[in-house]
């Protein structure tokens, strides 16, 4: 499933008109674009049948991020390693299309000696949880577009249109390299930052706690 197209790398550079040789260099940046994404989000974004996530020592209250932003809970499990237990409705929370908090939000297990909320290292944890999901049948806008316009800062800065990079720091993504002094601004960088906020909800971490 392609995530974004060369039309929205044109829009984002706010390009109409048509050229061979300046598209084929777009959709190159794009190739590369795809894959960095897909490198940093595990490859998840592939996945259009229901699929599985796992984790591992897991505390109660954890708040755990599904692999694919926009998906359906269908199922959770936790226990042992070996075998995890389907969890009742009341055992978990899907708090929107992508967190799934293990446990009630409230109350918390409590001290029966103290009758105050657990510690967060006192609070019990599965060593396994099992999380059943339906991705998404279409591309969220934030990755269409986020991956558009690190595909438009890639060109930029490789000297795409009016201007490019003028002074030399090597960075490189995968097959891809550029150019950029530290500290200066060049051309593609408001592109590059816009990309990377778009794009960092679906690369973050995947545990959280409270």
């Amino acid at each position: 499933m392609a995530l974004a197209a060369l039309s929205d790398v044109k829009r984002v550079l706010r390009i109409t008109t048509e050229d061979a040789t300046r598209d084929a260099e777009l959709t190159a940046k794009l190739a590369v674009a795809e894959e960095w994404f897909r490198i940093r989000s595990r490859g998840e974004f592939d996945e259009t049948a229901p699929a599985e996530a796992e984790y591992y020592a897991i505390r109660y209250g954890s708040i755990l991020h599904l692999p694919v932003p926009g998906s359906t809970v269908t199922a959770v499990r936790a226990g042992s390693a070996t075998g995890p237990a389907t969890l009742g409705s009341d055992s978990y929370t899907v708090m929107d299309d992508r967190r799934v908090r293990i446990g009630r939000i409230d109350p918390w297990p409590r001290d029966p000696r103290e009758q105050e909320p657990l510690g967060w290292s006192e609070r019990p944890y599965y060593e396994k949880v099992e999380i059943d999901y339906t991705p998404p049948a279409t591309v969220s806008v934030a990755v269409r577009d986020g991956i558009a316009s690190i595909a438009a800062a890639m060109w930029k800065r490789s000297g795409g249109g009016e201007t490019g990079s003028q002074n030399i720091k090597s960075e490189k993504i995968g097959d891809y390299s550029y150019t950029l002094e530290s500290g200066s601004q060049t051309a593609g960088d408001d592109l590059w930052r816009d990309g990377l906020r778009l794009l960092h909800p679906f690369i973050g971490p995947r545990i959280s706690s409270t």
